[in-house]
């Protein structure tokens, strides 16, 4: 059963699940099982995180998306590492593909906290 939330204005996301640690294979099952809960929470958006340590944000955020029927990736990006054209022709491919909002976390300084 969907919820949906009340709109009051306010968008609540969530985070996915950490990939530091997964395994191959291991990780794929989580990710989408956390993106549908997320979603039948009546969560907007869901945090994808991004540094050296973990899968590209923009391959997970692709799970997401299939994985759910309306929920947004709310992807971490590091300007310093990913060029504004680049990111760009992500977030226009992913939307036009799947007809889905994404949004983006522009992280300012070490990428290891987010």
């Amino acid at each position: 059963m969907r919820t949906t939330a009340p709109d009051h204005g306010l968008k609540i996301f969530t985070t996915c699940p950490t990939t530091l640690l997964a395994q191959p294979g291991d990780c794929i099952r989580p990710l989408k099982e956390m993106a549908r809960a997320s979603e039948e929470a009546g969560c907007e958006g869901i945090l994808v995180f991004t540094d050296n340590a973990q899968l590209d944000p923009w391959l997970v955020s692709q799970i997401i998306i299939e994985a759910t029927e309306r929920i947004s990736p709310l992807v971490a990006i590091q300007p310093v590492y990913m060029h504004p054209y680049s990111v760009a022709k992500m977030i226009t491919s992913l939307a036009f593909l799947h007809g889905r909002r994404l949004y983006l976390n522009m992280v300012a300084g070490d990428s290891r906290t987010i």
